[in-house]
């Protein structure tokens, strides 16, 4: 199994796949040198080298300018015949017309997509997504489509809920947010005004 991307996701999947006797491969630019070697994975410096080596090719990256289309024409040549892919990332990061003509020309075995470049998807349709709802013969059986909710269990939705408050609680107690992935958002002085909130200010 090839992962595009070692986060918090990708690394849950690397141990899954890890359980069942698969060999994981790992390429992630970003990811601190050693990481691999914690989890029991092989690294490769090249995205090419991943394409080339996976049977399941599983994208779990950001969208950003560098990551949009990753997986596009050039990518999906380079993917080893009968290759599945797996996109429970962003839908932008495959390109979907380059993966319709992988699948119909039988390079790619299979896809699962939870996520897609529109959500919902609008009119007109890319050739993919239209021949999955029409049904076409070629695609039975080789393309799963879920509506970016593929992680949504009993579980997960209670952890949810349970994160979100814990969150909330700790910095309105002491000021402390883990995870913040928009930080630069808060405003100069925000944890001034959190400590005269705490002590029935406003804020």
């Amino acid at each position: 199994m090839g992962l595009l991307g070692l986060g918090t996701i990708g690394t849950a999947v690397a141990l899954r796949a890890k359980a069942f006797g698969m060999r994981v491969l790992v390429y992630d630019p970003f990811l601190p040198s050693g990481q691999e070697l914690a989890l029991g994975v092989e690294r490769l410096d090249r995205l090419e080298d991943l394409l080339t080596q996976a049977d399941v090719v599983s994208l779990h990256a950001p969208l950003t300018p560098e990551t949009t289309n990753i997986i596009g024409a050039a990518a999906i040549a380079k993917m080893k015949p009968g290759a599945v892919l797996l996109n429970t990332a962003r839908g932008g990061l495959v390109d979907l017309d380059a993966l319709y003509h992988g699948l119909r020309e039988g390079h790619i075995r299979a896809a699962g997509l939870d996520v897609l470049p529109v959500e919902p998807p609008v009119e007109p349709l890319p050739r993919l997504l239209q021949a999955f709802a029409d049904g076409e013969d070629w695609l039975k059986g080789r393309l799963l489509l879920t509506p970016h909710a593929a992680w949504s269990t009993v579980e997960s939705r209670e952890d949810t809920r349970t994160k979100s408050m814990e969150t909330v609680r700790r910095f309105l107690l002491d000021g402390t947010l883990r995870n913040c992935v928009n930080r630069h958002l808060l405003t100069p002085g925000w944890q001034e005004r959190r400590a005269g909130a705490v002590e029935g200010q406003s804020i």
